[in-house]
């Protein structure tokens, strides 16, 4: 049994299901992110138990929830560096925080890796060696599955395309810096 939280600038999406017969339920829940990282813990703790309580499930009996987070992380901390264009996440462990709050122990992933791996695995790439998966949202990412290994680079940052400068003098990313890709080219 699992449970999946999948959190970006404009939506918060939670899951539960199993092996057997996969997704069981899903919800959408309000980010709330201008909030705060606080805030927003708050709602995927809550968001993950109703998903897994609407699946039929209880936290004792899931294996893990895995955590999709718009910017870097370390996944073997659990510690969210940043998430990007959110206030109040710098350096929090996330991981730890989660499993703490619901008793299911919780993974993070970047949500483009996610998004990159579940392609790889299931959908337009399951007939590939290697392939880029881009995200276009809030922000911009890319998740490299490379001969069947996702590509996460020595800071787990290898797929923060959105970070790269394309536009010397270009549009304010938010961050202080003008010209990156995600203030170029995101959906926002």
């Amino acid at each position: 049994e699992w449970g999946g939280v999948g959190w970006g600038g404009t939506n918060l999406r939670c899951a539960g299901g199993n092996e057997r017969q996969g997704v069981l339920s899903r919800l959408q829940c309000a980010p709330c992110a201008a909030e705060g990282a606080q805030a927003v813990i708050g709602r995927m703790a809550e968001g993950m138990m109703r998903a897994v309580g609407e699946a039929g499930l209880t936290p004792a009996e899931m294996a893990a929830a895995g955590v999709g987070i718009p910017g870097p992380i370390n996944q073997r901390t659990g510690v969210v560096f940043s998430a990007t264009n959110m206030p109040g996440w710098d350096n929090v462990p996330l991981a730890q925080i989660l499993t703490e709050r619901t008793g299911v122990t919780s993974f993070l992933e970047n949500d483009a890796n996610c998004a990159g791996w579940g392609e790889f695995m299931a959908g337009a790439g399951r007939d590939c060696n290697s392939m880029v998966m881009v995200t276009l949202g809030t922000g911009i990412g890319a998740g490299i599955p490379l001969d069947g290994t996702m590509i996460n680079g020595t800071d787990g940052t290898a797929g923060e395309i959105g970070h790269m400068c394309i536009a010397d003098g270009g549009t304010d990313c938010g961050w202080g810096a003008r010209g990156w890709v995600g203030a170029c080219v995101s959906a926002s």
